[in-house]
């Protein structure tokens, strides 16, 4: 039996010129594309983890007031996000070497949606004391889950 003769080049590079795979300025433009898209993907989430943060602002305020908490204990309960960005930005950085980035933009839009979740029910608790621990809790939260969203897409698009 004969064995069928391999296509030869001609026809070969005749086909992927024709339909573009072998065009180096398609390659170039597709590649452009791709870059645009996750870099605006990536825009919008660290966006959004931001918008989350500053809704909290006009509300919890008011939260605070109805439940009694001082004025003082207001600057603690906002600044612990900050305070949660900074100690865990390094660790968060350190810990990218180890897992996929992808992961952890997931990981940290879940923690985020949680901390939002845990703050809605956490403005029911009637007990004083309990309201201020979670409340402080909650914002820890939000600055670990924003630091691993910041940090990973700044990772990426960097």
């Amino acid at each position: 039996p004969k064995t069928p003769k391999p296509p030869s080049k001609s026809k070969f590079n005749k086909f992927y010129k024709i339909n573009g795979l072998n065009n180096p300025d398609i390659t170039k433009r597709t590649q452009k594309l791709q870059f645009d898209f996750k870099l605006i993907s990536l825009l919008t989430i660290v966006a959004f983890a931001n918008m989350s943060y500053a809704l909290i602002a006009p509300f919890l305020p008011f939260e605070l007031v109805n439940k009694n908490v001082p004025l003082y204990m207001f600057g603690y309960i906002f600044s612990c996000y900050s305070l949660a960005v900074i100690i865990c930005s390094p660790f968060v950085g350190y810990m990218l070497t180890k897992v996929s980035r992808r992961s952890f933009v997931q990981f940290g839009i879940f923690s985020m949606a949680f901390a939002m979740i845990l703050l809605a029910v956490g403005s029911h608790i009637e007990n004083y004391s309990m309201f201020i621990f979670v409340s402080f809790v909650t914002r820890f939260i939000q600055g670990f889950a924003s630091s691993s969203i910041q940090t990973t897409c700044y990772a990426i698009s960097g």
